[in-house]
Formats: structure tokens, sequence, C-alpha cells
């Protein structure tokens, strides 16, 4: 809506003062509707002033400034008001993951008067800090833990943390704490191993087990949080009373070449049956495997089916109608890698066995024949054999094996005749020659 401006008002009273003496003074007639026309425009102008001022009555009732401000600027700014000083964040707490390490020992018999027996790894895994630890607690949840273990030993890394017995038994589990002399900064995302020893007394309870682990740990402040507790080694055994003492002194005892591995140990009863012997691939962690046992008296063995550059650890313990010894040390290697060479190296582990006369379908027997591909350059096998082991003749040319390393096999079918010993020998051959052979034997049954 158009409004009639103050300043337009003033200026059209002003133009009708003026010139209505003039038009009076000329003209009676013309004044008249002068003043007609002024006495119109004043109506207008207080028609006007009237919605004014109902316009600014339902401004202010409405809360409306209705006078414009205009903010003056200023070179300084307003200054704020003083805050007050933040709090400080609480320190934070390092945790401290605890698991049984992968090189613990698995466990088995010890003799009775054995003395500083590894029986469990540790490790602690740190992060979010560098907690001060200041006491180890030992514990075993096995009932004759108290007389099958003595002379416990904790070590923090190389750190001899002390020698103790158990200290007590709070119904679940006997235990002894160990406390460093000053408390031990862990550092943040480090790791540490607790290897823990002890003996077993010469009263040691004769086929009881017992277990040893790290019940609880502790940190001074601002202490740490621990996950992972309790956490026990493998079960052990007290070996039974007339089994045979532990072989010792396990040891390399030849030339380690890719395809074997001499041993030899020392042999320290006199009532044994035989040997067992283990291994692991691997320096020392996993699960022992028997691989040979040997007759009594023995104290040497060739492992002859280890691989080119692999790791392995061998362990072994006598055994009797009464039980098994407790293990000898153990021996970690790792055999050598196969030198380059043009010319194939040798097959091995090479063994005949006659077939059943079912499964012969043209003859009455058939012998096969195995071996271990130990080349990855061979152009193939030759297959010899004979009626002694002095002169054989080819029977077979093979084609190579196209992965290094693999048992292979030849079913002889040339006139197997009964009751006859026979010989053969293998060599790999490629275009810069022949390998070494291999030899076996076999003796057809009547």
């Amino acid at each position: 809506m158009n409004k009639i401006r103050p300043w337009f008002i003033l200026i059209l009273i002003s133009v009708v003062v003026f010139a209505l003496p003039v038009s009076a003074q000329q003209n009676q007639p013309v004044a008249g509707t002068l003043l007609a026309s002024l006495a119109q425009v004043l109506d207008s102008i207080r028609l006007q002033l009237l919605t004014l001022q109902q316009e600014v009555e339902v401004l202010q009732r409405t809360g409306t400034n209705i006078i414009p401000i205009t903010p003056v600027a200023t070179s300084t700014p307003l200054a704020s008001p003083p805050s007050s000083p933040s709090p400080s964040p609480p320190p934070a707490i390092p945790t401290v993951t605890v698991l049984l390490d992968p090189l613990s020992p698995v466990g088995g018999p010890l003799a009775p008067g054995q003395s500083n027996n590894l029986l469990t790894i540790i490790r602690l895994t740190v992060a979010g800090g560098s907690p001060n630890l200041n006491g180890i607690q030992v514990v075993s949840d096995s009932a004759n833990a108290n007389t099958n273990v003595s002379n416990i030993k904790v070590w923090l890394g190389s750190t001899l943390i002390g020698t103790l017995n158990w200290q007590g038994f709070n119904g679940l589990q006997y235990y002894a704490w160990f406390y460093p002399s000053t408390p031990i900064t862990l550092p943040n995302n480090s790791v540490h191993i607790i290897s823990i020893f002890g003996d077993t007394p010469v009263g040691a309870v004769p086929g009881s087990t017992f277990r040893i682990g790290v019940g609880g740990l502790n940190f001074v402040a601002p202490g740490a949080f621990i996950s992972g507790l309790p956490v026990y080694g493998a079960n052990f055994s007290i070996q039974a009373s007339g089994a045979p003492n532990a072989p010792t002194n396990l040891n390399v005892g030849g030339l380690v070449t890719p395809t074997s591995v001499p041993l030899v140990w020392q042999d320290n009863s006199n009532n044994e049956l035989g040997f067992e012997i283990q291994r692991v691939i691997g320096l020392g962690g996993g699960i022992y495997s028997a691989i040979a046992t040997t007759s009594a008296n023995v104290t040497s063995y060739t492992d002859s089916t280890v691989s080119p550059n692999t790791p392995y650890t061998y362990r072994l313990r006598a055994f009797n109608a009464a039980g098994y010894s407790a293990f000898s040390n153990t021996l970690t290697l790792t055999t050598p890698a196969l030198p380059p060479s043009p010319v194939p190296y040798a097959p091995s582990d090479f063994f005949a066995s006659v077939l059943p006369t079912q499964l012969a379908t043209t003859s009455p027997r058939r012998i096969l024949l195995n071996w271990r591909d130990n080349a990855n350059n061979e152009d193939g096998f030759i297959i010899k054999r004979g009626f002694n082991p002095l002169f054989f003749t080819t029977i077979a040319t093979t084609t190579a094996n196209t992965n290094s390393y693999q048992y292979l096999f030849y079913l002889d079918t040339n006139s197997i005749f009964p009751n006859q010993p026979y010989w053969y020998a293998i060599q790999a051959f490629n275009a810069f020659g022949i390998s070494a052979s291999s030899t076996t034997s076999v003796i057809t049954p009547p």
C-alpha cells in the first residue's frame, strides 16, 4: 500500500499556502476551488496518518523494533570472558595380554630327582603404556604339585626373578609369589617371556601328573588391565618306578645333508627295551611325532626322511615294560639347501615289495618299486634289475617327475619267479649325466 511521505506532504501544503493569496487577489472563484482542493488533500493526509498509526501499534504489539539501528564498527574486538582451565585427562592404563608361548614344552614324563626342568613358557604382550611389573604368581591346580615340584625358578627374559618353593594352597591351587627387587618397566608395544623351571624331587609320586602356570601379575600404580589369566602349560608326569633312565647328550653324529640327519646319544640305562625318536618340523614349537623306534643299547640313528633347507627339532626317550623315561635334551638344526648341479641328485628311500598274487593280471607276481625324487632337473630315471648285487640289466626308463622331493613308483612286470632274490638299482639322468645309484633288494615268496 502506497503511503504519502511526510516530506511530500510539507511541500504540498507550502505550495497551496503560497498560491492561495495570489489566486484570491486575481480571481475569487479560483480561490474557492483551491480551498476545496486543499480540504480534500487534508482529509487524505488524515486518513494516511491514521493508517500509519494503526500499523505502528501492530508492530509494537508483536515486539518488532521499528527503529533501525546501524551497528557502530570498532577497531578493538570485545574481550571474551575468562574461561576456566580444562581438567587434565586421566592417565592411560596399559593393557597386558597373557598367553602360552608357542615354544612352551609339550609335556611328558619326568624322572624323580631330575633338576631344573623347563615347565612352562608364558608370553606377555604390552600395549597402551609402559606398566611397572612388581610381582609374578606361579600356580598349579594339580593335587600332587607340592610333592612333584620344588625349587621353582622364574625368569623374565634373561633376568632371574627368584627361586622359591610353594607358599600355600588357597583351596584351588598351590601358589608362590615372586617379587623383583625393584619394579620392572615393560615398554609400550613390547613382548616379554616368562620362563618357569622346577625340580622333580626324589619323593615325587610315580604315575602322577601336574602342570604349572601363571595365576597373577602385580603392577604398581597406575596398574594395568590384564587379560588371559590364569595360563597353564602342558601336563607332565612322574615316570613310573622301574622305567629306564633318560638318554642324554643327543647330538649330530656326522655330516648333515639336504636329505639326511645322523643322530647320536648316550644310553644311561641297562633295562630299556629300546628308544623312541621324535621329531617336529620347526625350531621347537608344535607337536612332536615318533619317527623311529630302535632296539636296546642302540645309540645312533639316521633320519633319511628330511627335506632340504628345513628346520627340525629332535628328542628321544627310552622305554621298557614299566613305561617311558624322561625325554633327552632337544636338538634343533636346519638341513642345508640343495646346491645347484647340472647332474641330477640321486633318488633315495628306494625299496621294493612283492604284490599279492591276487593283484596280478597277466603274471603270477609283480614287484612294486618306490623311491624319492630328490632332483628337479632330471629327464627321467633308469631302473635296473639283477639276480645278484654285482650285475644289473636295465629293465625300464621312466620320464621326469614334474615336482621334486616326491615319492614315485614303478611296477616291475618282467617275469617274476617264485622264491627268487632280486636286486634293483635306480639312477636319475639328464643331458649332463647320470646320478649315483640307489639300490634295494627283495625275495619273492615260494
